[in-house]
């Protein structure tokens, strides 16, 4: 690897952060499939606990709506949700 020039590492550079751009997409689609419309979640903000119902589900993003008032709607990455059965 010490004789690649310039060009060539600039190139290696793309390919592993389109990998790792990849990687992350798969794992932000895996952990939204678990959630569907409709499901009770729960999640933490600023040392407080909220609970939600589930919107809608995007790729990146779950829409969630808080359960009691004052009813905020919150777009959260499926990675910070807990479902609550």
């Amino acid at each position: 690897m010490g004789q690649l020039s310039i060009e060539q590492l600039c190139r290696l550079n793309e390919m592993v952060v389109d990998r790792i751009k990849m990687l992350e997409k798969i794992e932000d689609i895996t952990a939204a499939s678990a959630f569907k419309r409709g499901h009770k979640v729960q999640w933490e903000y600023e040392g407080n606990t909220y609970n939600g119902a589930v919107v809608r589900v995007n790729q990146k993003t779950i829409t969630v709506t808080e359960i009691k008032e004052p009813y905020r709607q919150w777009k959260i990455s499926p990675l910070f949700l807990n479902r609550i059965f």
